[in-house]
């Protein structure tokens, strides 16, 4: 993770901007509330520094995964996130905001609209990572159904 963040601040001429990114990225952790830094969420917090470093200023451009970790998207968070930086911060409405809502009560609300969206596009019998994967990265998922596996179009009798 390090040596991609690295690589952008390279590419943006920013090198010398290297400690700097260190330094942020404990402080949008502590934001965050504390997420894990394993995957998604450890790219999610490089990227929220970088953007911070880059840009000379702290949240000023705010990708939606971002949002999605800091709201409870992604699960709970071990440290609650505080409501002024999710509501005054980042602009996000309160009633965006998921509380207290377990992986599946999640699932069992979307699950099931995730499975048929998944079959309309002609993949049948997703299995249920086949589903979560989409569900959390809808394009990614789809471009890596489509290489491999084979859609329906149409049934022949």
């Amino acid at each position: 993770m390090l040596s991609n963040l690295a690589n952008q601040l390279k590419e943006a001429g920013m090198e010398d901007k290297y400690q700097d990114l260190l330094d942020e990225m404990p402080r949008v952790r502590k934001d965050a509330g504390y997420p894990p830094l394993v995957t998604p969420s450890s790219q999610i917090v490089g990227t929220m520094a970088t953007f911070n470093v880059m840009s000379g200023e702290r949240y000023k451009m705010v990708p939606n995964e971002f949002k999605d970790l800091v709201r409870g998207k992604f699960g709970r968070t071990p440290v609650p996130v505080e409501k002024d930086f999710i509501t005054k911060t980042l602009g996000i409405p309160k009633d965006h905001i998921i509380e207290d809502c377990s992986i599946e009560d999640a699932k069992a609300e979307t699950f099931a609209q995730f499975e048929s969206e998944l079959v309309e596009k002609g993949f049948l019998n997703p299995t249920e990572e086949d589903v979560l994967s989409y569900a959390l990265f809808p394009q990614v998922a789809e471009e890596f159904f489509k290489k491999h596996y084979k859609p329906v179009t149409a049934y022949k009798r």
